[in-house]
């Protein structure tokens, strides 16, 4: 996803218009989210959103791909069961769009349905076999898991209080980016990929590559 620099906040036109295309079809789903609200937070006319996607299908589709894109970040995460843990949850705590944006698409996939699905298979199919290949390693998920559904569990494990932060609060008294919540609940998931794994659990070090730089 484009993001704006220092020199230059708003970026190209399309790029800003991509950016706040992602947090309305991530807050409000496809259906809710708004064109002339898009246009009027990336400040252009409607008529020059329209001269860069032909219409709002044309839009939400650049904004999967571009998010998608994203996945290559899925290149730099650690085959380590742990380390491959705490990347995606420091990962997905600085992007929660992403996540918002897959649980819209789950529930309304658009008038024609799922876009983009070979790609994005490839880069879920590459994220499985990256679990396989760590599986061989001290540390890695078992053999006897399959990678695939290990992805799947991961990505519930790690997520669950982003896109059901109602639940946190009422159970914890935490809201889910309390520092305090953050704390906990990492040791946790920490504690259970350790004892599946038999990896020791350490204090983390400090996040790095793109999940400590994306924001």
């Amino acid at each position: 996803m484009p993001r704006p620099s220092a020199a230059n906040p708003a970026g190209s036109a399309r790029d800003g218009i991509l950016i706040h295309a992602l947090s309305e079809f991530a807050r409000y789903g496809f259906s809710g989210a708004r064109v002339d609200r898009i246009a009027r937070h990336s400040r252009v006319s409607k008529r020059m959103l329209f001269y860069y996607f032909k219409d709002k299908q044309a839009l939400f589709g650049a904004v999967l791909d571009s998010a998608w894109q994203d996945g290559r970040v899925m290149e730099e995460a650690p085959e380590d069961a742990l380390a491959s843990a705490r990347f995606w949850r420091e990962f997905y705590f600085r992007n929660e769009n992403f996540l918002r944006l897959m649980l819209w698409e789950s529930i309304e996939p658009g008038p024609k349905g799922l876009m983009g699905t070979k790609e994005r298979q490839r880069i879920w199919v590459e994220s499985a076999r990256k679990i396989r290949r760590g599986s061989s390693r001290p540390g890695g998920w078992p053999k006897s898991m399959d990678a695939r559904y290990v992805l799947i569990m991961g990505l519930g494990m790690i997520a669950a209080p982003l896109l059901l932060p109602t639940v946190a609060r009422l159970s914890t008294g935490l809201d889910p980016h309390d520092p305090r919540f953050v704390r906990k609940y990492g040791r946790l998931v920490d504690e259970i990929v350790g004892r599946v794994t038999g990896a020791e659990v350490r204090a983390p070090r400090k996040a790095r590559g793109s999940a400590a730089r994306a924001g």
